[in-house]
């Protein structure tokens, strides 16, 4: 009976993180819907409307690009739709990470959508954030940091074993 209930248990569990398709219809000037939450495994199938007068791409770009209303496509994201590497109609993608899309012929009208991808348990995946380098890690006496922009910036160093060491001063005066 101990087993049969594992079983059921583990049959449960399972069925709770089964993968679903969610459907992303192209129709005639949007993506609809053009804001999907999934999560990690889920399917999103992507189907053109018949009705479409205009030609349309979902093409993946940067969060930037798609702030903009650009259209150039992310380097090995996604491409579909006319004018693409995969020019069909009708495609299933499994995103692992949040996708900015637009359609390139009318990015600049606003169409595009995003596509954010939740973790197994419920949170969003961490996305790439700009970040600065010290090096070298560790260092005697000269450190260089490269930052992502060129906006300004101060930065402060503390030595660890010095600090403690004036904290644990402060708290035996305390005393």
């Amino acid at each position: 009976m101990k087993h049969v209930a594992t079983f059921l248990l583990l049959t449960c569990a399972t069925a709770s993180q089964a993968q679903v398709t969610h459907q992303l219809l192209v129709e005639d000037d949007e993506f609809n819907p053009s804001t999907l939450t999934i999560n990690a495994g889920d399917h999103v199938h992507i189907l053109w409307d018949n009705s479409v007068v205009n030609d349309h791409t979902f093409t993946q770009v940067a969060q930037s690009t798609w702030s903009a209303n650009g259209n150039t496509p992310l380097a090995g994201g996604y491409e579909l739709g006319v004018g693409t590497p995969s020019p069909g109609t009708d495609f299933t993608i499994t995103p692992t990470a949040t996708v900015w899309y637009v359609c390139e012929f009318h990015a600049d009208m606003g169409m595009k959508g995003v596509i954010t991808v939740l973790g197994g348990v419920g949170v969003e995946e961490a996305t790439a954030q700009e970040h600065y380098l010290l090096a070298p890690n560790p260092a005697s006496s000269i450190i260089t940091v490269t930052k992502p922009d060129d906006a300004p910036f101060s930065v402060r160093f503390i030595d660890a074993s010095a600090a403690s060491a004036s904290i644990a001063r402060s708290a035996a005066n305390v005393r």
